[in-house]
């Protein structure tokens, strides 16, 4: 019997291990070891505290607790943990940034606009955030 869509399938990848390509599903993405290229989900994304991914992330919600060096675009929210890492641009409609985490880019927060609208307004929406949340060294270079 096939699951459907939101029906409790999670596509994982787990501590220790790595992959290198695309994933494109309808569900639930948990990356926990090395992941290099695009991910694209309807459902959630989480990269845990030591997963480190470094890609084009496109998901209804996000949660990093470890590191990403790529765009993010979520419809709902991104919730950066406390030491997690992001370098690239992050687009959502809400963004929390947990105190002792690291973000170096772009926000752009939409509000359910239509996505034409959003589109021209992106660029007058855009706030500039270079934010080194916590004291720590923030010329971390990925493994």
């Amino acid at each position: 019997m096939a699951m459907e869509k939101g029906s409790g399938s999670i596509t994982l990848l787990g501590a220790g291990a790595s992959f290198e390509g695309k994933i494109r599903t309808p569900h639930t993405v948990q990356i926990y070891g090395k992941f290099n290229g695009e991910i694209v989900t309807t459902d959630s994304m989480t990269v845990g505290r030591d997963g480190v991914v470094v890609a084009e992330i496109t998901a209804k919600s996000a949660q990093i607790g470890g590191k990403v060096q790529g765009n993010i675009t979520c419809k709902e929210q991104i919730e950066m943990e406390e030491r997690s890492e992001v370098r690239g641009n992050i687009t959502a409609k809400e963004l929390i940034i947990k105190k002792g985490a690291i973000f170096h880019g772009n926000s752009s927060m939409v509000q359910g606009l239509p996505q034409a609208q959003q589109q021209q307004q992106a660029p007058a929406n855009q706030a500039q955030a270079s934010a080194d949340m916590s004291n720590e060294n923030t010329n971390k270079k990925y493994n």
